[in-house]
């Protein structure tokens, strides 16, 4: 992953942390916003998707706080990055 990608790698994973730790009087600005990262990341490419699923399952594994990695490790799914073979078995849940 070139450097770019992984710094909006990281990002994504920050602000996916962030909204589903929040609080908030309008839990529909949340969804919102979390639609609107499924829908721009199902713009990837399968390979794209890939690469990201890998890195998200890595920076899973380096967090200490387990409610963060637990979030971090169900990232891929909630955020549709898995095809279905992957979503009822995959390999995110089989490399963690």
């Amino acid at each position: 992953m070139n450097p770019l990608a992984e710094i909006l790698a990281r990002l994504l994973i920050e602000n996916y942390l962030y909204l589903e730790t929040c609080e908030t009087d309008d839990p529909d600005d949340v969804v919102r916003q979390l639609e609107e990262q499924v829908y721009q990341l199902r713009r990837l490419s399968p390979e794209d998707r890939g690469a990201l699923v890998a890195f998200i399952s890595r920076m899973a594994e380096e967090q200490s706080d387990p409610r963060r990695r637990e979030l971090t490790v169900s990232m891929p799914e909630a955020l549709g990055l898995l095809d279905e073979q992957e979503e009822s078995g995959g390999a995110l849940r089989q490399a963690s």
